[in-house]
């Protein structure tokens, strides 16, 4: 796939890669997607959209050779949705989760796109201060969305210049 690839560091951090997500990472995004949401994605479902949707653009988190964390958006004319932001938690709060998000943004303003849309978990406070310290606002709320929980999700959206 290739695509551009970011490495960041700073201090006694180790190198952070932000790259394409290829098929070959699938493995270790499910072990990440599982220890993050209560409803993981399936192995079909990443690799059906890596293969099959054009709209949508994977990127992976690496130190050295290995994923720590992965981020996802689509694209549908002029917007953009968030689906998956997540990361391995033995590598969180290490910036990973802004470096991936900062990344998506950038793809997302490459493209033209004006706004950019998700759902979180009403409960996930620490996931909904990241996207608020980017600028994304509360829209919304759908109630019950969670099947697995029954838990409200927020909608917060993002115009962008």
């Amino acid at each position: 796939m290739g695509g551009k690839t970011s490495e960041m560091k700073s201090g006694d951090e180790p190198r952070i890669r932000i790259e394409q997500m290829e098929e070959k990472d699938v493995e270790e995004v499910m072990a990440i997607e599982r220890a993050s949401f209560l409803s993981p994605w399936t192995r079909s479902m990443f690799l059906r959209e890596l293969r099959d949707n054009s709209s949508s653009c994977f990127l992976a988190a690496r130190i050295d050779k290995t994923v720590v964390g992965y981020g996802i958006f689509s694209s549908i004319l002029d917007k953009a949705h968030i689906g998956n932001l997540a990361v391995h938690p033995g590598f969180r709060r290490m910036k990973i989760a802004e470096r991936l998000l900062t990344a998506l943004l950038d793809r997302v303003k490459s493209k033209g796109i004006k706004e950019v849309n998700l759902e979180v978990r009403a409960g996930n406070v620490p996931a909904q201060n990241l996207y608020a310290k980017f600028g994304f606002k509360e829209t919304g709320r759908h109630r019950r969305y969670y099947q697995d929980t029954r838990e409200d999700a927020l909608l917060m959206s993002l115009k962008l210049c």
